[in-house]
């Protein structure tokens, strides 16, 4: 199709439609927060989120071409609690944000703790205390109108699930706060601290508790310390935000990602107060995109580590939890964008964590000290078997088409994919093409037809379409490597158990969901009967317990075969060390343990911060089948890398996870008594 005939608006709607075209870090939106002064006299002072605020800004637009017409600074008397609010609301409604378009919002000023009860309508961490944003008006001894509230948690959560919704779900958000009493001391030492403790009677009408808490599937979250620490500034800037900003200028931000971000922080010489978190489930994208660092499109990276005295000799930090077999074959690079191959190597002593590995090629003279980074990338895998089974009738009018898409990928991926034309007996998927020139495809999986599901409910896949097709295999190989790892040949320990509840929340409307009813796993498979409900979705969550006195890293998938989407569950979050500086740059952040030993990792309810799921059928659609994946290690192994958008639908919505806040495209999607099953 030539450009002249095809309009603008029409142009803007295909990118919308076809969604492989990544957002664009230019385009960033963003609201920028900064409180100096406070109303309440109470409150003290800060110096320095303003200059915070106007440093953000000039980031924005030296480093990501942002246009200022685009941020929007809320200083002072401007950051009230309804012009926050307000502008968050904006977000959602502001037709110039592109579906896709990154969104930023940024926070200078003082947080505080609220204490609270299990009946109060907040959800609260393991200290039973809520986390508040101080806006300009904010009242210390409270207020029974909503002039003077803060913004909780909840509030943030609840406009960040309508902005996700309305927009997509690339949205950062930059706290440079503490959430730690503090009492009203004005300074501690040279810093002032940038949060302040409430009355022990400081509470909260009713009237103004009602939100939905999505927890962190809308966002990625990126705050100066976690809760037992403080946020600092000095007379010039926050702490947090001069730490982020030397990161920033410092780096690639074309490839840098939020977890890279956070490492970065982490290597930097930061007060030992001072200790960023990075949350939610897409911390492998890069920042203020869409794309992953990992999702398939680009290779996956391990880091290599020389053995002393044995110089062909090198530690490939992966192994069989990660699908390295023996005779793997890796090329090395020197730069993680991978435009410097410095040599290759096999492996040859495989470890559930680690696999010992010999250079076959070199260009030049690799590194030895155990600080160099190295990066290496799977370029042949001795797997034994292929990812990916793919039947054509060799009769078929498409065979020739698939024939080619197949063997372009076999010779430039290490995740074969095989097309057979005569046997679909072992398929994974089969292919037939249409008289209106359309591709069906047909699900092969036997527990999947065992249930009903027999075909993917999506029929406007043309025969000629060779990039969306390429698209659709490369993520079925993606898909089916990652879903079936029996090879492995690891068991589930009789110690690890999993529950699945329907969710309700504890209180009026707000999302502190608690379990009802009985655990609906039987014998390993779970049946979910969806319901016309109007503006309400059912919500459900799962329980993994650990009764063995083992604590785990527990990294919880859910594989949807109707349409090759791989959602992450759970993902542990990341947390610095507390030995800083480190040896390696990838040794600065540890993650939290999940499963702890004789403990329990929930899912959608209680205080953990990963959100309830819910469930649709596509139109047409009467039963879905998808896999719940728990990948359990003693050790962290980062499978954030395994997650994958669906190659059927417009990439990176929010799925919504509230009761009430339920688009009109998904209702249209429920049918009066279709099913999901999950088998585990």
């Amino acid at each position: 199709m030539s450009k002249d005939r095809i309009s603008l608006s029409q142009a803007d709607r295909l990118l919308k439609i076809v969604g492989d075209t990544p957002s664009r870090q230019g385009a960033v939106f963003a609201v920028l927060i900064g409180i100096n002064n406070y109303k309440d006299p109470q409150v003290p002072n800060l110096h320095a989120a303003i200059k915070d605020v106007y440093a953000i800004e000039d980031l924005l637009v030296e480093r990501f071409s942002a246009s200022r017409s685009r941020i929007i600074k809320l200083l002072n008397e401007e950051a009230t609690r309804e012009g926050i609010l307000k502008a968050f609301q904006d977000l959602a409604d502001n037709e110039d944000i592109g579906l896709l378009d990154p969104i930023l919002i940024y926070y200078a000023g003082h947080g505080s703790k609220l204490a609270l009860s299990r009946q109060t309508p907040f959800p609260i961490s393991s200290s039973g205390r809520g986390h508040m944003l101080l806006p300009h008006d904010f009242k210390l001894e409270g207020s029974q109108s909503a002039l003077g509230q803060g913004i909780s948690d909840v509030g943030l959560s609840d406009y960040l699930a309508k902005i996700a919704a309305s927009k997509s779900n690339n949205i950062t958000v930059l706290l440079d706060c503490c959430f730690v009493g503090l009492g009203v001391r004005e300074s501690i030492d040279t810093y002032t601290a940038r949060g302040v403790d409430l009355p022990m009677d400081y509470g909260i009408p009713d009237s103004h508790c009602s939100g939905q808490f999505t927890r962190l599937n809308t966002h990625t979250l990126l705050t100066a310390c976690k809760e037992s620490r403080l946020a600092f500034e000095t007379e010039n800037h926050g702490l947090f935000t001069d730490a982020l900003l030397k990161v920033l200028r410092k780096h690639d931000t074309a490839t840098l990602s939020y977890s890279d971000l956070a490492t970065q922080l982490a290597l930097l010489n930061l007060p030992q107060s001072l200790s960023p978190q990075c949350e939610g489930v897409h911390q492998n994208r890069i920042i203020f995109t869409c794309e992953s660092t990992a999702s398939g499109v680009q290779p996956i990276q391990y880091g290599i580590y020389a053995v002393p005295k044995k110089p062909d000799t090198y530690i490939l930090e992966a192994g069989l939890v990660h699908g390295v077999v023996n005779g793997d074959e890796f090329t090395l690079y020197l730069d993680k964008n991978l435009s410097l191959v410095i040599g290759a190597m096999v492996t040859r002593d495989i470890g559930l964590f680690e696999t010992g590995c010999t250079i076959v090629y070199r260009n030049g003279r690799l590194p030895r000290k155990s600080q160099a980074s190295i990066y290496a990338v799977q370029t042949l895998s001795r797997a034994g078997k292929p990812s990916f089974r793919l039947y054509v009738d060799s009769s078929d009018p498409v065979y020739s088409i698939f024939k080619k898409i197949v063997d372009n990928w076999n010779d430039d991926n290490s995740s074969a994919i095989l097309l057979a034309g005569s046997d679909s007996a072992n398929a994974d998927l089969a292919i037939h093409s249409t008289s209106e020139g359309l591709i069906q495809f047909e699900v092969k999986d036997t527990a999947c037809r065992q249930h009903g599901l027999m075909h993917m409910p999506f029929s406007d896949v043309g025969t000629e379409d060779s990039d969306r097709l390429t698209s659709i295999l490369r993520s079925a190989s993606r898909f089916y490597r990652y879903l079936d790892a029996r090879r492995l040949g690891l068991a589930v320990p009789p110690q690890i158990t999993v529950e699945c509840f329907k969710v309700i929340p504890s209180f009026r409307q707000t999302w502190i969901p608690e379990p009802e009813g009985q655990n609906l796993n039987v014998d390993g498979t779970i049946f979910i009967e969806l319901r016309d409900s109007g503006r309400r979705k059912d919500a459900y969550g799962y329980r993994i317990n650990n009764t063995s006195s083992t604590q785990l890293y527990a990294t919880v998938f859910y594989f949807d075969m109707s349409d090759f989407g791989i959602v992450p569950y759970c993902v542990p979050t990341l947390k610095p060390r507390s030995d800083l500086p480190p040896p390696r740059e990838d040794e600065a952040w540890n993650a939290a343990v999940t499963l702890p030993a004789n403990g329990a990792l929930t899912i959608g309810f209680g205080d953990s911060v990963c959100p309830p799921r819910t469930y649709a059928l596509q139109k047409n659609q009467e039963v879905d089948v998808g896999f719940l994946k728990v990948y359990l290690s003693q050790e962290y192994v980062d499978y954030s890398y395994i997650t994958q958008s669906s190659p059927f639908q417009p990439p990176f919505r929010s799925e919504n996870t509230s009761l009430d806040l339920l688009s009109e495209v998904e209702r249209n999607f429920l049918k009066r008594s279709p099913a999901i099953i999950i088998p585990i």
